[in-house]
């Protein structure tokens, strides 16, 4: 499937800076009307296991000549979580978020057919730590994912290298809106992964888009240093958590001497304890206005004759399992999930 527009550089530039501008009306609209296809799982043949989680598992699904991976979750006992996700997802357009093409209801299960990443996640791209060029090049492109989410008035709340999938060319694309939220519905929730998670949210205040910001900045050393690491010392255990909430001391891990002038900056102003004072919190344009993205062109990245060169990890391969046993699911047959 293509992910590029295609045409003159400067019309592309222009499109897409006008869908932005009308980003949270065009969201709403979609959001309104809810009206995700529906397609029968017994429509698709499952080639692959892809990955597992704590909300389901992904598998490789073939339609018409299309491969596309099918999410798959249990119903449990209340809809309105993967009902949430999926209109949340249908109704987010953006060449760097994970399109929702299709949706279905079995007797059992939840199924959400979305575009494949052949790439993987984030965490393909090990060894960490990568490199300062490949580092921004990556996450620039999440940047730009963040702004239009946020545009749309939505918390993301899930930041980390496991929901930013990798695709042809080396463009990344943000995935996995089962715990995002509207920025109007002022949240208080202790939601994420918490090593990403933001001080506010630990302590349970009222937050905003702020704390996207503050994952990137978590995700940025973790890229520019190893998978899992964290900057604050001690290593995350109640404790640490509680005094990184309470404390105003830099992160101790910046201290290090391998990180370049302005990427130490930029990640010492995403990891600012007050919100208000976080880069980002007042907009995507003073993150991209900053001295370490200073060499990155934001619009290269939605041209693609100009998207610049990013070496792609090995395609994911296949976890073993049996799937014969999904063109067997039966239709839903509760009234209640007849909404979904």
């Amino acid at each position: 499937m293509p992910y590029f527009t295609r045409g003159r550089k400067a019309d592309v530039i222009r499109k897409y800076n006008e869908k932005l501008a009308t980003a949270a009306e065009d969201f709403l609209a979609l959001w309104e009307k809810d009206d995700c296809p529906r397609k029968s799982v017994r429509d698709f043949t499952v080639t692959r296991r892809l990955a597992s989680g704590a909300f389901g598992v992904v598998y490789g699904a073939e339609h018409g000549g299309i491969a596309y991976a099918m999410k798959v979750q249990p119903k449990f006992d209340s809809f309105e979580i993967p009902k949430k996700e999926k209109r949340m997802q249908w109704a987010l357009k953006n060449m760097f978020v994970v399109e929702l093409f299709y949706c279905y209801v079995s007797h059992t299960d939840v199924f959400l057919f979305m575009d494949l990443a052949p790439y993987g996640n984030l965490n393909a791209m090990e060894p960490f730590p990568l490199s300062d060029a490949k580092t921004k090049l990556m996450l620039s492109q999440v940047v730009r994912g963040l702004e239009y989410i946020h545009k749309c008035g939505i918390i993301y709340r899930d930041l980390k290298p496991d929901n930013v999938l990798i695709f042809e060319k080396g463009l990344l694309k943000i995935s996995d809106f089962g715990l995002s939220v509207f920025k109007g519905s002022c949240p208080r929730d202790h939601l994420g992964t918490p090593q990403y998670m933001a001080p506010e949210m630990f302590l349970r205040k009222q937050y905003d888009n702020a704390v996207d910001w503050w994952a990137f900045g978590i995700m940025m050393y973790e890229l520019l240093t190893e998978s899992r690491a964290t900057p604050f010392h001690p290593p995350y255990t109640s404790a640490a958590d509680f005094a990184r909430c309470t404390t105003d001391a830099p992160p101790a891990g910046l201290d290090d001497p391998r990180y370049t002038p302005a990427a130490k900056s930029m990640m010492l102003q995403f990891l600012v304890k007050d919100p208000k004072q976080r880069l980002g919190s007042g907009g995507c344009e003073a993150v991209m206005e900053h001295a370490w993205f200073s060499d990155i062109n934001f619009d290269t990245l939605i041209v693609e004759e100009e998207f610049p060169h990013i070496e792609l990890p090995p395609e994911r391969e296949a976890v073993e399992g049996d799937f014969s046993n999904f063109n067997m699911e039966r239709p839903n047959e509760d009234p209640e999930w007849q909404a979904f």
